[in-house]
């Protein structure tokens, strides 16, 4: 009798920690489980949201910033940029004509910066008919037709003083173009124009000495534009 108990004592005491090992084992595999879908969850959200972010991001990857000082040249910095980049020009006299088709460019004055033409030639923006301090058009821009088939996006001058040539800024076939606190002056035909622009933005400018406009916004079905001036000879807008 005796002999029986103790076998079936033994006989529970081993199922019992067999049964312990079992339950045991069966935890270790669902925290496995469970730590493994959340780290695939993890994984999914973090992928989503980068994705998320590069879509609907409008800042670029590496922003860079470029140093112009007086005898260098605006126009090779601003070839030398990448989408994103910010060129800042020391204080001095420039003569040149500055032309911009890359997304994302930055151009700031920092103190006092005037920009003239050149003593010879025409320059980069070279327009028919006309030379223009700055001018942002598309890459593919033919200005004798005026056509293009993507726009310029997201150039912003700012700081400027623009002194004698036909136009001071000029911009076709741009959006969000941003022209703030510049001093136009004597610029024969206008001060700061836009043609065919989507959601430009002229702020806190100053023009005099233009004959059609020292302010323009036209040819821009949609436009969208904002325009706060401090000091303007004529401003003109056209649909």
């Amino acid at each position: 009798m005796e002999h029986h108990e103790v076998s079936r004592r033994t006989f529970l005491s081993t199922h019992v920690r067999e049964g312990k090992s079992e339950i045991r084992a069966q935890i270790a595999s669902t925290k496995g489980d469970v730590m493994h879908q959340f780290i695939r969850v993890v994984l999914v959200a973090a992928g989503c949201l980068i994705g998320w972010l590069t879509l609907v991001s409008p800042t670029f990857a590496i922003a860079n910033t470029h140093l112009v000082q007086p005898g260098d040249s605006i126009q090779a910095a601003v070839e030398a940029a990448s989408p994103g980049d910010t060129i800042m020009v020391s204080p001095g006299a420039y003569r040149e004509s500055v032309k911009i088709q890359t997304d994302g460019l930055t151009l700031r004055a920092e103190g006092s910066v005037t920009l003239k033409p050149q003593k010879h030639g025409d320059g980069q923006c070279y327009l028919p008919g006309h030379v223009a301090g700055f001018c942002v058009v598309p890459a593919d821009f033919d200005p004798s037709v005026g056509s293009y088939t993507r726009r310029v996006r997201d150039v912003t001058i700012t700081g400027f003083r623009i002194v004698g040539f036909d136009d001071a800024v000029f911009g076709f076939g741009t959006e969000n173009l941003k022209v703030s606190h510049v001093v136009a002056v004597n610029n024969s035909d206008y001060g700061v124009a836009s043609f065919d622009g989507i959601g430009t933005w002229f702020t806190w400018n100053a023009t005099s000495g233009s004959h059609d406009a020292g302010i323009y916004v036209g040819d821009s079905v949609d436009a969208n534009a904002v325009v706060r001036t401090t000091a303007v000879g004529t401003m003109r807008w056209a649909s």
